[in-house]
C-alpha cells in the first residue's frame, strides 16, 4: 500500500487464513512467539528440525506461535520515503545455542537508510568452537548480504558513495579483520576471515567501498545473559519498522 510517508506491506490476509486452516481464528493472543524462559531443544522448539517426526511438545510450541500470530495480525513493514543512502547491518550469534547439535545461531538484518532490507537468522552448517568463531561466520553472512545488496543497486544505477557498517558485538572478529597475521587458532576459518579482511581493506583504500566493523559501545547494566522477552518486544518491532496498520494513515490491503 502506497501512503504519503512511503509503502506498507501486510500480510494479514495471509495470517487469518493459517489461523482459520488451524481452527484458531478465536483463540487467545499471546505477546511472544516462544517461550523465553525454556531452552530450544528436542523437547520443543525449533519446529522446522522436527517437521519430519512433530512430538506433542511441537504442537505446543506450534500453538503459541498460531497464539501469537492472532495478536499480530495487523502488524506491518512501513517502508519511509529517506534521502539517506547508508547501508547498515547488524548481526550477532548465539553460540552452541542448538541443544540438540550445539551448532550456533546467526542472525543479521541490514537496513538501506531507515528502512529495513532484508533479515535471517539461521542455525550454523557448522560447530564452533569459540563464541567469537560464531560471531566471525555470522559477521561474515552480514558482509555477503550487503555486498550483494550494493551490487545489485549498481545495476539499479543506484550508487552508493558511503562505506557499509556492519554492527556486531564481538571484540575479537573486529581484531581478526584487521589483522594480516594468520594464527593457528583462526586457520579453520580462512575463508571467512580473508574474504571479511578484503572488504575492510577495500574500505581503507577507497573510502567508500567496502565494509567497516564496528562494535556499539553498550550502556553497563544494558545486556544480560537472562531477560524477558515480552516488555521488550513492542520496541524490537518498532525499531524495525514493523508498525500495526492504524498507524500507518490509510486503509491498507494486503497480498499473500
Amino acid at each position: 500500500m502506497r501512503i504519503t510517508s512511503g509503502i506498507f506491506l501486510s500480510q494479514t490476509k495471509y495470517a487469518i487464513e493459517i489461523l482459520e486452516r488451524a481452527h484458531m481464528l478465536n483463540c487467545n493472543p499471546c505477546r511472544t512467539p516462544v517461550d523465553t524462559d525454556k531452552k530450544l531443544g528436542p523437547e520443543g522448539s525449533p519446529l522446522c528440525l522436527y517437521m519430519h517426526d512433530p512430538r506433542e511438545p511441537h504442537l505446543n510450541a506450534m500453538k503459541r506461535v498460531l497464539c501469537y500470530l492472532r495478536g499480530t495480525t495487523d502488524l506491518g513493514l512501513q517502508l519511509f520515503r529517506s534521502t539517506t543512502s547508508q547501508l547498515i547491518a547488524y548481526s550477532d550469534a548465539g553460540w552452541v545455542g542448538c541443544l540438540a547439535t550445539r551448532r550456533s545461531t546467526s542472525g543479521y538484518c541490514v537496513f538501506l537508510g531507515d528502512n529495513l532490507l532484508t533479515w535471517s537468522s539461521k542455525r550454523q552448517d557448522t560447530l564452533s568452537r569459540s563464541s567469537a568463531e560464531a560471531e566471525y561466520r555470522g559477521v561474515a553472512n552480514a558482509v555477503a548480504e550487503t555486498s550483494w545488496i550494493r551490487n545489485l543497486l549498481r545495476e539499479l544505477h543506484t550508487l552508493l558513495f558511503i562505506v557499509t557498517l556492519v554492527y556486531y558485538d564481538n571484540v575479537s572478529g573486529v581484531y581478526m579483520s584487521a589483522n594480516p597475521v594468520q594464527h593457528q587458532r583462526t586457520k579453520h576459518l580462512e575463508i571467512d576471515i580473508h574474504f571479511v579482511r578484503d572488504k575492510v581493506a577495500a574500505c581503507h583504500s577507497t573510502g567508500s567501498r567496502g565494509a567497516k566493523l564496528l562494535v556499539p559501545n553498550f550502556k553497563s547494566g544494558a545486556t544480560s545473559a537472562k531477560w524477558s522477552l515480552a516488555p521488550e518486544m513492542p520496541w524490537h518491532r518498532n525499531s524495525v519498522g514493523v508498525v500495526w496498520h492504524q498507524n500507518s494513515g490509510a486503509i491498507a490491503f494486503f497480498f499473500k
